[in-house]
């Protein structure tokens, strides 16, 4: 009789596990060298060993490197033949494995827990998980970055057996140009966003005056009285915006797509 209830319970409180780590992964679980390469696989979550294939992370940072305080978009895609449901953990780290930057979600399937980014419910869908997530770079010296990334394809049958757990990473440079000029970056209130751009840019009040500045300290747009510009014939690459207004002048780094 005791070792049907111990059964009974180790059956409960198994299934009541799951049902918890379906809302969001346990942390610290992406295999990064600062979670210790632990993954899904390990820690009692799950019985099978993690595999380096099938999850892969893009994303649109520039060859040249990230922009200290600049927002990028990563995404996550996973093919896993069978996969009923997903459940996963994304993180961005330093070489000393500190993690750096900030999330900023762009999918109702994910939220932000101790700094990873992770499911808020199990995600249903067969063979294929695809999202994308918006990651501010930090200001410093933070250096090189990689993002790491666990992904559980699981065949959702209520419990951690017959799961498939994958593995990912992206590796990113900071950019270590330093654009000529005088130009001193300063705290007033003038803004310009979205950054990066594409083509429109908006400007958080009417400027009396701007400039933007290639790497070349050459001008190659100005404008007065506008709250907006158009960038559509910029080349991609990245500029030094002037802003000026009510006697206030900011410097911003800008980067065109």
């Amino acid at each position: 009789m005791r070792k049907n209830y111990i059964s009974i319970l180790s059956i409960l409180l198994v299934a009541s596990i799951n049902i918890f780590w379906a809302t969001k992964s346990p942390g610290n679980k992406t295999g990064s060298p600062g979670d210790n390469g632990s993954s899904c696989a390990q820690g009692g979550c799950h019985s099978v060993p993690a595999t380096a294939s099938g999850v892969t992370i893009s994303s649109d940072v520039p060859a040249g490197g990230y922009l200290d305080g600049s927002t990028y978009t990563l995404t996550l895609r996973a093919e896993v033949t069978g996969a009923q449901a997903w459940g996963f953990e994304l993180v961005a780290e330093d070489d000393a494995g500190d993690k750096q930057g900030s999330w900023i979600i762009m999918d109702n399937r994910t939220q932000i827990s101790t700094q990873n980014l992770t499911h808020n419910n199990k995600i249903i869908g067969n063979d294929t998980l695809e999202f994308s997530v918006q990651w501010t770079a930090p200001t410093g010296n933070a250096g090189d970055i990689a993002f790491y990334a666990a992904v559980n394809a699981a065949n959702n049958n209520g419990n951690n057996s017959g799961d498939n757990i994958r593995t990912g990473s992206l590796a990113i440079t900071q950019d270590a140009s330093a654009p000529s000029g005088t130009f001193e970056l300063n705290l007033s209130k003038l803004k310009a966003y979205p950054n990066p751009v594409i083509d429109r840019l908006y400007f958080s009040e009417t400027l009396d005056s701007y400039r933007l500045i290639d790497l070349t300290g050459r001008e190659v747009l100005s404008g007065a009285n506008t709250d907006r510009a158009l960038l559509s014939e910029l080349q991609s690459g990245l500029y030094l915006l002037e802003m000026n207004a009510s006697g206030q002048t900011e410097v911003q780094r800008l980067f065109v797509r």
